[in-house]
């Protein structure tokens, strides 16, 4: 949930303040797979994505390298915190070569899709919570332009693209499909447990005739 709507809510947003010639770049994590699932993207390589064996914090630097070959295009990152806190001083190369950009953060403190695998499987949760900097103190520091998607959206603002370096917050709250993902995973684990490892082996053995 973003502001308390709807992620889908977002990209519908922000696909209608977009310029058509954006190129969107993701990190790795949930962020992507929602990015993946819902924007429309209008042009050839408007979306750019680490695949296979890929790891969080591609997604700022390959932004920047992307607004270096092509200085007229509009690039946006949509990033996730875990990712943001790895390579959130190349925010500072972006400013220091004056290399205009806008990154949107999806801020929850957590470490999403590695606890999506985990409510799933057993319906609990460990070490994927982050600390969350104030993201408007660290913008000034590094004199990047800041604010909230939603004051972004209440403004009315053409596009979250500038001719400078802009960090956008978007705070995410836990959707209901969370919490039916957490019960059915607890309830996947209490089965697992009554039915003893051993016993469990053999079904998902016949389970994969």
């Amino acid at each position: 949930m973003a502001g308390g709507e709807p992620v889908a809510s977002f990209f519908a947003a922000l696909a209608e303040i977009l310029p058509d010639d954006v190129c969107i770049v993701t990190d790795c994590g949930l962020h992507q797979v929602l990015a993946r699932k819902y924007l429309s993207i209008r042009r050839p390589r408007g979306l750019i994505v680490p695949t296979d064996f890929q790891s969080m914090g591609f997604g700022l630097p390959a932004a920047i390298g992307i607004k270096l070959t092509r200085p007229s295009t509009p690039v946006v990152a949509i990033v996730g915190d875990g990712g943001l806190a790895m390579t959130a001083m190349e925010l500072g190369t972006a400013v220091r070569e004056n290399i205009p950009l806008t990154v949107i953060v999806f801020s929850d403190g957590k470490l999403g899709m590695i606890r999506l695998y985990q409510l799933e499987k057993s319906g609990e949760e460990h070490a994927v919570d982050l600390h969350v900097p104030d993201y408007e103190q660290l913008a000034n520091a590094l004199g990047v332009s800041y604010c909230r998607w939603e004051d972004l959206i209440d403004e009315q603002k053409p596009e979250p693209s500038s001719s400078t370096v802009r960090l956008i917050e978007l705070r995410l709250t836990d959707s209901p499909a969370i919490q039916t993902l957490r019960r059915s995973g607890k309830r996947r684990e209490a089965i697992r447990h009554l039915l003893g490892p051993r016993l469990t082996g053999r079904l998902k053995t016949w389970l994969r005739r």
